[in-house]
């Protein structure tokens, strides 16, 4: 049977248009496949390992704060300097006081003090002559208020004491521990009188072993 030639040129037609169009589809395949595998990375390629970040210790600052705290709280405070007392110097002198005249005709040389010696102060408040037993210049004890009790150093002292009247004797091992004093103000055995402020100087001179 005879196809017209009309029908023959159709499927010509198509058939060709058919060829054109598959190497364009091709092409268009090829290209997408390769910017998908730019993309992937190969099973096989190594990975860097990035490095996890440093654990912050978040306890170091406060145990830190903590420290400073405390050191200032140990700091010792330095204690206030004593405001008022009474100082000075204990010194022995004995023998013969009498003014003499050497072979030459001078007037001998004579320490009126005496040389500076160590003793333990009984510090005691006022006392009067009736309110201490013994006979002067030593005496076994004092009625009144025994205040403080202080060790002399290299023959120097400087207590602390509130302002008021005192009297003070030096212990006397020699002597069976007699109290001894050899100065006075009316019926006071050795006074002092420390004032409101500041420090009095009071020198005490043992002098029960000399003679004048």
């Amino acid at each position: 049977m005879k196809r017209p030639l009309t029908y023959t040129l159709l499927v010509f037609a198509i058939l060709a248009m058919a060829v054109a169009c598959q190497p364009a589809q091709e092409k268009g395949n090829s290209g997408n496949n390769a910017a998908v595998g730019a993309n992937e990375t190969p099973a096989n390629t190594p990975q860097a390992d990035t490095p996890d970040p440093a654990p912050v210790d978040t306890a170091a600052a406060p145990a830190e704060a903590a420290d400073t705290g405390s050191v200032a709280q140990d700091t010792p405070q330095k204690p206030a300097a004593p405001k008022t007392g009474v100082k000075g110097s204990v010194f022995w002198l004995e023998g013969n006081q009498m003014p003499s005249i050497t072979p030459d005709g001078q007037e001998s040389n004579r320490n009126p003090k005496g040389e500076k010696v160590d003793r333990t102060l009984y510090i005691y408040e006022a006392t009067t002559m009736t309110q201490a037993e013994g006979s002067p210049p030593l005496y076994t004890k004092a009625s009144t208020r025994l205040v403080k009790k202080v060790e002399t150093k290299n023959g120097d002292y400087n207590v602390a004491l509130p302002p008021g009247e005192y009297t003070i004797f030096t212990l006397e091992p020699k002597e069976n521990n007699a109290l001894f004093a050899s100065e006075f103000r009316g019926q006071y055995i050795n006074p002092v009188t420390v004032p409101a402020t500041g420090f009095v100087t009071k020198d005490i001179t043992i002098n029960y072993k000399a003679t004048f």
